[in-house]
C-alpha cells in the first residue's frame, strides 16, 4: 500500500519506494486489521493504492511470495495538515505471538510503529528508531532522552522484507500501554 511520489508518471510499488517513505510493498505482518496507517502525502488526493494481501508471513519475508490471498478491505481516510513524517508509521494491533503474553490492558492499547526502507538495513533501523523518537516526543511528551531510553528497553526493532532487493524493510513497534 501506498501513496503517489511527487513526480509524474507511472507510480509502482515494488519493491518498497525510498524515496520519502510513501509505503510501497509495505509486507509487514503486524499490519493486521484494526491497525491505523499514516503515510506522508506528496500530491492532492494522495493516489492511494493498495494491493498483495498475504494469510501469513514471517518477519523478514526472505523469498520471493508470502502466502499470497485475495483481499477484502474497508478503509477510512483522514488527513493530518501539518504534521511532517519520514517514512510509514502505524498503530497496530497486538498481532505477534510474543506480545500476546502481555496484560490485557496493555494490549488493547496497542502498538507504535515506525518504518524505514532503503538500500542499508543499518540505516533503514537508524530511520525507524529516528522516527520512533520523534513520535514518542510528539505524541506523548517526553524528553529526547527518556524516548531513545523508552527505545532501548520497550521497543522492538525488526527486518520485515528483505526479500526487494536492494531495498529492505525494517520497522520498530512499543507498546502505547507503557504510558497508561
Amino acid at each position: 500500500m501506498g501513496v503517489a511520489p511527487l513526480h509524474r508518471g507511472m507510480y509502482r510499488t515494488f519493491p518498497p519506494d525510498v524515496s520519502g517513505g510513501m509505503g510501497g510493498n509495505t509486507d509487514i505482518r503486524q499490519l493486521v486489521k484494526g491497525a491505523r496507517v499514516q503515510l506522508p502525502v506528496y500530491v492532492p488526493g494522495a493516489m492511494f493504492s493498495a494491493g498483495d494481501g498475504h494469510m501469513a508471513q514471517g518477519d523478514g519475508e526472505v523469498t520471493g511470495t508470502a502466502v499470497e490471498t485475495l483481499m477484502s478491505v474497508t478503509l477510512r481516510f483522514a488527513l493530518h495538515k501539518h504534521t511532517v513524517i519520514a517514512s510509514t508509521r502505524a498503530v497496530v494491533p497486538a498481532a505477534d505471538p510474543t506480545q500476546l503474553a502481555m496484560p490485557a490492558q496493555m494490549l488493547e492499547q496497542g502498538y507504535y510503529q515506525t518504518t524505514g526502507t532503503g538500500p542499508d538495513l543499518m540505516e533503514n533501523a537508524k530511520t525507524a528508531v529516528r522516527e520512533m523518537v520523534d513520535w514518542l516526543v510528539q505524541d506523548q511528551g517526553v524528553s529526547l532522552h527518556e524516548a531513545y531510553a523508552l527505545c532501548s528497553v520497550a521497543g522492538d526493532l525488526k527486518i520485515n522484507e528483505t526479500v526487494d532487493l536492494p531495498k529492505w524493510l525494517v520497522s520498530m513497534t512499543l507498546p502505547r500501554g507503557i504510558f497508561s
